[in-house]
Parts: C-alpha cells; structure tokens; sequence
C-alpha cells in the first residue's frame, strides 16, 4: 500500500481517538470507598421473611421445654454501626469522669430515673429506651415525660410504627429537631401510627454519645461512668426467655440467642450473686436495667443483666438541651446516618452548601464521627460559587478531637451573621485513626432508609480539601450528614463612639445604632438617659430618613425615642442600622455614662428582638472664663481593698513615693496618695501596702477675672476612706453667688477689714464623703496672678473667707503656699469642712477723720472712697490679643474709669493696675487745681506692643462747681522727666453729676487730673512740724484736695505713730 495512503490512515485513525477521547465522559477523579453494612443488619434482611416473631418476639422453646412467655421487642439492627478499631476503647475512658467507686449505684435511689412504661403489644422499645435516656439525664433537676409515640410514628425509615427501630433512627429524630414532644400532646397508642402534627418540640437533642460493644469486662467500667456522669444509657440486646430467671427478674445469654431488645440500664450491683441466674456465668456483678414490659413484669419492671451476658449491642446515651440554644437547623439528611464512606485514607473532607432563610447567625455545625478519636477541622465559607470554598477564604474555623463516636455538635468560637437568600458552606475534615471510612452519608439503603434523596451542589467530598466533587457524582441521592445551627445573637444597641468629649456649655450629637437586625425592624422604643445630670443632659434627638413615624418626650434624667418602619427600608441582616441620634449637652466638668434601656423593639415578622444595651461615656472638660464646674468621681481602677490592706496595679498612673510610705495615684480630674503604716512594697507588677488613710487633690478650674486675671482654684481632703461612689465636685466662679459676697464682706467687718476685691469664690461639694467622718481635713487651694497680689499691697493683704450654708462666715488662717511662673498660690484649712469660698484683698476698715475748722471752709466732695469700703485700686487683665485688635480694661474705684487699648503685634495676655496716689516727689503740682494723681502700671507686656492708649476718666462736676472751672478747663497730665506734659482731653459728656473725658496717651505713668491754669486752687491740710505742739493745722499746699486713703492691714507702723500723733494734737487743741 502507498505509503502515503498509509500516513494519511493513520493521522485519521489518531484524531477519531482524540475527538472520542475528549467526548467521551470524566470519569471520577475521586476513589470514594464504602464500609460494608453491619453483618447484623443483612442477617436481619436475610430473615426478613422468615415467621414476624423471629426477629420480634423472645422465643424460649429452643432452650427448655415448658411454658414460656412472648414479649414484643422492636430492636432492629442499623445497616451502619460505629467501628472500634483495636485497642480504641480504652483511649475512650478519658471521656468522663473517674470511674465511680461504689460496688452498687442505681438511679431510682438518686431520682434521676422516670416511671416504667408499657410499649405494649408494638415493636416499639427502642422509642422507650431512646427516650428513657433523654428523661434521665434531664433528671433530678427536670422531670420530663416525652412521647414514645411520637418517635415510633414520625421517624420517617421505611419501618411502621410498630415494626421496630434503633438508636440511629432515635438520632436522626432527634438532631432534625422533630422531637421530644410531650406524652400529653402525643400519649402512646401501640395500635395507631398517627401523630398530629406542628406540636412543639420540648428540647433540643444536640449531642448522642455511643459507647463501645461489650467485649470483655473492661467496657463495664465505661457504662458505669456514664450512668454515673449522665444518667440512663440506651441498650440493644437480644432477648430470649429461656435465659431469664423470673424468680429472681436476672438475665444471663452466654451465646446470643433470642430477638433485638432495647433497654434502659440505669445502675449496677458488683456482688450480685452469679447464682442468681438461670446459667451460671463466670463471675459475680450485673447491671441494674428498666424494662418497657409495665411495672408488674420483674422486679417491679427491672431486671438484672449479668456483667458477662454476650451483649454485643449498641449502647448510647441522649443528652438535651433548651430549646433556645439554636434558632435554625440545616441539613440535607433528614434520614440521618445510613453508611460511611471514605477516599482511601483514614482523612476524608466533606462539605455541605445551605441557603439562609433567615438572619440568624451560623453558631455551631453538627456531624457524626463514626469511630472513637476523631479529629475535626471544620470551616465555614460565606457565598461559595463552584466549590464549597469561596475566594475570600473561610469566616470561621474551629478543631478539635471527637473522643467518643456519634452524633456531636460543636458551636463556633465565633458566630458568622447570616442573611435571607445567602449560601454559605460547612466544609469538615475528618480524621479517625485506623479507619478508613470516616464519613457518614444518608443515602438509600432497601429495607432502611429507601427514601433518601439528593440534588447536585447540595453535598462534596474531596481527598484534600482543594479539589472538590459533588458526591451525587459517585453516589447518586446521597448527602453527607452534617447540619449547621444558628444561633441568635442578641444585637447591641450601642452609641457610635464608646467616649465623647466636649467643653461644658458646649453640645455633641451621639448616634445610637444597633449592632444587627436579624429579623429587620417594624419599630422600637427605647430611653436614653445620662448617669449623672450634674454633669451633663439630653437636649434633643433626631431620627434617620427611614424612621418617617417618629416620637421624642422628655424622661426622668432623659429621653424617651420611639419609631417606626413604615417603608420596610431595615432588612434582616442589615448591620450597623441608625436608629436615631441625641443631643448631649456637657454642664460641668467630669464623667457619666450615656445609657440606653430598652422598651421594646419588634423584628418584620413582630418576633420581639431581644437586645443587649452598651453604655458609653462623656467626658466633660470644664470651660468658661467666667465659671467652671467640675464632678471628680473618686473611681479607683486597679484598686483592690481587702481590710486596712490595699493592692494597686502598677502603672504610669499608680506609683510608690520617695519615702516609700505613700502610693500615688493620678487621675485625669484628681490625685490621690494613699499614705501607708510602714513601707509600701512592690511585687509582680502590684503595689500592696497597708492603709493609713488618703489625701485627693482635685484638678485645678480656671477662670479670667476682669479685675485679677488668670484665678485657679482645687479642693484637698484628708480621708479616712473612699467610699463606692464618692465624688467632689467644684465650681469656680469670677463672682460670688447671690447674697454670698454679702457674707464675706461681713466677715471682713467683723474683723475690721474691708474687701477691696474678689479675686474668685470657689463651690466645694461632696457626694457619699461626710465632713467629721471620711472627711478627716479639708484644705481650699487658690492661685492668683502675683502682680494682682503686689498691686493690692502683697501677700499680707490677701485671704480666704469661708462662707456657710447656715450663713456663718469665716476668715480663714490663710498662707502662701508657693510662687510660680508669676502665680501665686494661697492655702486655707477649713476646719468645718467645705461650703463656699473666696480669695479676696483687704485693707484696714478706714477711720473718718475728725473735721478741723480753718479761716476758709472748703466746701469740696472728696474724690477719694475713703468713706465707704471701695479699694482705691483697680485691676484690668485680658487674654491673648492679636495684632491690631482692640480692648477695653474696666476700672472701677478709682477716677479713671476705662483704658482702651490697640495691640500692634500678638499679645499672650496683659494686666493694667490703676490706684490713686499722690504727687511725686520729684515733681511740682500742675499750675492749676489738682482733682488726683492716679498711677498706671502695665505688667506681662511692654509698650512697645501697643500702638495707642485712650485713657477714660472722670470728674464730679462739684468740685469744677468748687472750683470755679468748667468740663472744658480739665485736662489729663502725664508725669515725664519730673514734668507734667499736658494730654490732648476731650469732653464725652456729663451725667449723673459727673463730667466725663477721653484722654489720648503714648504710655502709662503717673497722671494728674487737675484744671488748667488760673482756677483757684484748694488746700491740703497738713500737720507740720512747727505747729505740731499748739495743734494748729495750717495748709502746707494750696491747690491740692487730699485723697483720703484707706490703708492696708496690718497698718504700716509710719502710718499708725502718725495716726496716734494726730490724736494727740487735736486733743491738746480742745
């Protein structure tokens, strides 16, 4: 043949295979291996039509001739059973508790066993056994009757409701949540296989231990640990009644003869007597077991079970819990587990996809682990596409071993929130040693479980958990058997930011905001309130755009918000929903919580949402240049107080003194030393000492007074403890509250003095801290500018006067307690306690002169307020000026009224004193009459910083009446180089007989305020040396009007010889 045509045979005879290769179906990529089924349960489908009391009924005549009694059974083998690999059963002792030590236990002397029941002529002992366990690990602290009926007719296996069951079929029952019903809402009928339906399920069955079959002795000892740990353990055995002995209600089987049985054993008896059976066996000990059969069969409906019967049955325990533990159940094995599977190794994954039906979160993933040691890895994935993974990796994993096989739920270390119509996937890996199938699967088995049923991408397996296949695949209508629970979390109503801070006087708004809607939200009502309404208050609320139905009222301390979603605008799932907005508004300084109590709030469907509630805090910084207020809660975080003994956790806040007698705590709004008896020590990271009382210092406030500037002021105590909810609060004030400046000015009389000015008062109050009790001293702080103190003769000059809430009035012994960064510091011991208090200057009470008469009365008001309690000295201060800005300083005592002044350039602050004085002596009067000489001085800046000073003052228009001059004859005078240098002064107007000026000034010095040349001048009366002995006063000046000036206390001893010498001359004169 041409070689060619063969070429051209072959190259087609190549693409007919690719094109067959590539049509031609994938097979599986995955070995997906079964067990085998259980040997009893094909020996059972074997005999299935053999005579129906074969597997139903106990038949005594193979073993003895004679009369015998037919009970109905109703165990039927599971065509899967758990695998005990080879020396697995011990490992699983670590499951409970120790083994008890008691030779005999039984439960009915513990009360944790219910009443005997009768299955009656129905193959239904398995449904008692299943649920007799469930009752008695319920018990003593429950007492429960559950429906067997239920059970035997809804657990949806090819069996009726009188032809038997078993453990699993208990289990599937269970973990789907169609059970436990109660007996009263299903009572038991042995004939009928109908139960209503929607009733409701009374527990949740989360978890079925299956212990290991009876081999040999050594599996007692983990029966008796869990009936001693739980409670009644589920039993399957065969029954035969040629192996019991009526006379003493025992049973003994050496060979496994007889029909399925299911018991309850509820306790054992190591010394009962081996020959208390129909066959002797080996040794001594039997179980104590419930029988189903009435209480009038065996022992009152027990019997006793030898230790060495050849039981080689199923034996499980069911645990419950309440119902509220989940909220959802999702699986796709409704069946439960009918075989196990593997792909060639011991590690198998498997996963199931779910939708969401409603916002639950995903809390916990349910699975069987079908033999002893499992160890799980299980993984949840949030909108999986092709597999069961999804591209943003898992939302939350958990591990763990499983040691003893069944049924188990593990809840997830974190909930995954969920929403309506969401797919998410459980993905588990399974690893159980020296077994090979450690899957379990729902699929159809004839006989059993003929009714399963599977769609594709419900159900994947792989060998490696990267390469998935769906398992309809390989095993058409078969599920994995692996449920998801949701769990409700309970939103959190909380406000957007867990600390606010504001200004007191100053407002904030605070979203509240619910954590989560898991049900969407038709409306709620809720209170806001703040803890403490000293410190701060609600002003108002507003309300988000889908809240169109809204309501606000004032509450006690609060505000009561309701609202409604009219437009269904809230879905379930959403997170982080705005239900509405406060208006908080800071009143003092310090702390409270913003708390929210809920009324109510209803999901879309009207389910109520229960809801936990955070608090948040606001923080309040005392502001104002006229007022602060503070609240200082003496909250002692890391303080731990066990009797006189204290224990502090180190910090940066919490340290030891130098002495090591003290500790040091510091605070935002206060300081407190706790002294100690003996040396503090240290260890660990915590300071321990013992108490031997506290000092607390508040935070200092601060205010700008007009006439001081800068004024500070804190509260000390002594205490001899801290009570729970102490607090200090202090108010810092430029002016004294009503009536009270009218105490401290009496106060001063009383002690002849007068107030020349008030520097601030301070409001000390405490909460839970009693004056004589926890208060063992209380100590009034204040600071000052020290140019205010100079200016008002120095620190003798200044005190605290105390001002009682029963009207008392104190000046308190007052000292210095320091000088810095041009503050000085005052401190008073208040020996009855707190109240209210001021830092004032004082002088000497003045002393009306005693009028002498000459050969021309002057007629002329004295400018001076020598006769009444003013202070010839003002103070005005201001802040921060910035270029070309403009203030004006109020004066008030003395002639000049008002300074204006113009920054030229930034000014941090200035202070301005004015205070009448006399004329220099380096200096002649002004030629015409002098009304005062009156001296500025400018402290905290220089001249050179203002650019003009407009100098306001003014003149009584009786003295220019006096005088003989008019508004237009007064001019201003500066002294410069011993000279007066004339002002240019104009007239503002005249007023409540006073004529008033405006003088422009280049600087501050000494002023006269005088007439121009030509008017008359007065005279100044003074006491000369050549006249002093006949006492005649005769004026050494004309021109000048003395200022009559009151003098500061203690009086200068110049000033009180010269006081005595003038007495004593007007006395020699009369």
């Amino acid at each position: 043949m041409n070689s060619n045509i063969l070429k051209g045979l072959a190259g087609a005879l190549l693409c007919v295979c690719l094109l067959l290769w590539v049509a031609a179906p994938a097979a599986s990529a995955l070995e997906v291996t079964e067990a085998p089924l259980n040997p009893e349960f094909v020996k059972y489908l074997e005999e299935k039509e053999a005579p129906a009391d074969r597997m139903m009924t106990a038949a005594a005549a193979p073993i003895e001739e004679g009369e015998h009694t037919d009970k109905i059974c109703g165990e039927i083998p599971s065509p899967v059973t758990v695998a005990w690999p080879e020396g697995s059963e011990v490992q699983t002792t670590s499951a409970f508790r120790p083994a008890p030590s008691e030779s005999r236990c039984d439960l009915r002397d513990e009360g944790r066993v219910g009443s005997v029941k009768d299955q009656g002529e129905c193959g239904s002992c398995w449904s008692f056994a299943a649920l007799g366990s469930l009752e008695s690990t319920l018990l003593p602290e429950e007492v429960r009757d559950f429906s067997e009926n239920n059970l035997k007719n809804t657990h949806g296996l090819d069996y009726a409701h009188d032809k038997g069951g078993n453990a699993y079929m208990a289990t599937a029952y269970f973990s789907r949540w169609s059970g436990p019903v109660n007996e009263s809402d299903d009572p038991y009928s042995e004939v009928s296989g109908v139960s209503p339906t929607g009733l409701t399920v009374q527990k949740h069955v989360q978890d079925v231990d299956f212990l290991p079959v009876r081999k040999d002795r050594s599996n007692v000892t983990l029966i008796k640990q869990a009936v001693k740990e739980y409670g009644g353990v589920y039993s399957s055995m065969y029954w035969s009644n040629g192996f019991y002995d009526e006379g003493h209600a025992s049973y003994y089987d050496p060979w496994l003869v007889g029909g399925g049985h299911a018991v309850l054993i509820v306790g054992w008896d190591d010394t009962y007597s081996k020959d208390n059976f129909t066959f002797t066996p080996p040794g001594d000990g039997a179980f104590i077991v419930r029988n189903s059969w009435n209480a009038d069969w065996g022992d009152d409906g027990y019997f006793y079970q030898s230790y060495y019967d050849a039981d080689r049955g199923c034996k499980a325990i069911f645990t419950a819990e309440d119902t509220n533990n989940y909220r959802d159940v999702y699986f796709h094995d409704p069946l439960g587990w009918t075989s196990a599977i593997g792909i060639g190794s011991e590690t198998a994954y498997a996963a199931n996809v779910f939708t969401a039906t409603s916002g639950n979160s995903l809390g916990a993933v349910g699975f069987f682990t079908p033999a002893p040691n499992a160890a799980y890895e299980v993984s949840v994935y949030l909108d999986p596409t092709d597999s069961p993974l999804s591209a943003d990796g898992p939302a939350t994993t958990i591990s763990g071993t499983q040691v003893l096989p069944g049924y188990h739920t593990h809840p997830l270390t974190t909930p995954v929130p969920l929403k309506p119509g969401q797919t998410f996937s459980v993905v588990v890996k399974l690893t159980t040693p020296n077994y090979y199938q450690p899957l379990a699967v729902e699929k159809p088995i004839a006989g059993f479980s003929s009714g399963a049923k599977a769609s594709a991408g419900e159900s994947y397996v792989s060998a490696d958990g990267v390469e998935w296949e769906d398992l309809t695949t390989t095993m058409p209508n078969t599920n994995v058997c692996l449920k998801a629970y949701t769990v409700y979390e309970e939103p959190k109503l909380s406000f957007n930011t867990a600390h606010s801070s504001l200004n007191a006087g100053d407002e904030t708004e605070v979203a509240i905001t619910m954590s989560r809607a898991p049900w969407g939200l038709a409306g709620y009502e809720i209170d806001v309130s703040v803890a403490d309404p000293e410190v701060a208050t609600i002003t108002g609320a507003s309300y988000p755009a889908w809240a169109t139905l809204n309501l606000s009222r004032e509450t006690d301390g609060g505000l009561m918000m309701r609202a409604v979603d009219l437009e269904d605008a809230v879905h379930a799932g959403d997170e982080d929903v705005v239900l509405g907005t406060v208006r908080v508004k800071g009143l003092i300084g310090g702390s409270s919580d913003l708390k929210i109590a809920v009324r109510q709030i209803d999901g879309d469907g009207g389910d109520l949402v229960t809801t936990t509630a955070n608090t948040s805090s606001v923080a309040i910084t005392p502001a104002g240049e006229n007022e602060q207020a503070e609240k200082v809660r003496l909250d002692l975080p890391g303080c731990n107080f066990s009797g006189a003994n204290v224990s502090v956790t180190a910090s940066a806040d919490a340290r030891v003194s130098e002495d090591r007698k003290s500790i040091i705590i510091s605070g935002d709004s206060f300081d407190l030393t706790i002294r100690t008896i003996g040396r503090v020590t240290e260890e660990g990271g915590t300071i321990k000492g013992t108490v031997e009382n506290f000092v607390i210092q508040t935070r200092a406030l601060t205010v700008r007074s007009e006439d001081a500037g800068e004024v500070r002021g804190s509260a000390m105590a002594d205490l001899s403890s801290v009570p729970e909810g102490a607090a200090v609060t202090t108010a810092l004030r430029t002016e004294a509250r009503a009536g009270t400046m009218e105490i401290f000015e009496r106060a001063a009389a009383e002690n002849g003095l007068t107030i020349d000015a008030l520097a601030a008062s301070l409001e000390i109050r405490t909460t839970n801290l009693n004056d004589g009790e926890e208060i063992t001293g209380a100590t009034v702080l204040m600071s000052v500018p020290t140019a205010w103190v100079e200016a008002h003769g120095g620190a003798e000059n200044i005190t605290i006067i105390r001002s009682g809430d029963d009207g008392t009035a104190t000046i308190l012994r007052t000292h210095v307690q320091g000088t810095e960064d041009g503050m000085t510091t005052f401190a008073a011991t208040s020996p009855d306690g707190f109240c209210e208090f001021g830092l004032v200057a004082v002088s000497a009470a003045p002393i009306e002169p005693t009028p002498v008469p000459t050969t021309e009365p002057v007629h002329v008001s004295s400018p001076s307020s020598g006769g009444n309690s003013q202070s010839d000295t003002a103070v005005g201060t201001t802040g921060a000026l910035h270029a070309g800005e403009n203030i004006t300083l109020k004066m008030r005592n003395t002639p000049i009224t008002a300074v204006t002044l113009r920054a030229n350039e930034d000014i941090d602050s200035l202070m301005l004193s004015v205070k009448k004085t006399s004329r220099p002596s380096a200096a002649d009067a002004p030629e015409g009459a002098v009304y005062a000489y009156v001296e500025a001085t400018l402290y905290h800046t220089t001249e050179d910083h203002l650019s003009s000073e407009t100098i306001t003052f003014a003149v009584p228009t009786a003295w220019m009446e006096a005088h003989s001059c008019t508004a237009s004859d007064i001019g201003l005078f500066k002294h410069v180089d011993g000279a007066w240098k004339p002002l240019k002064t104009v007239v503002t107007g005249e007023n409540s007989g006073m004529a008033h000026f405006d003088a422009e000034s280049d600087g501050f010095s000494t002023f006269a305020i005088a007439a121009t040349a030509g008017t008359p001048e007065t005279l100044t009366p003074t006491v000369t040396s050549t006249s002093a002995e006949s006492g005649v006063v005769t004026p050494a000046e004309t021109g000048a009007v003395p200022a009559a000036t009151t003098q500061k206390s203690p009086l200068p001893l110049w000033a009180a010889a010269l006081a005595i010498g003038a007495a004593v001359l007007l006395a020699r004169k009369h």
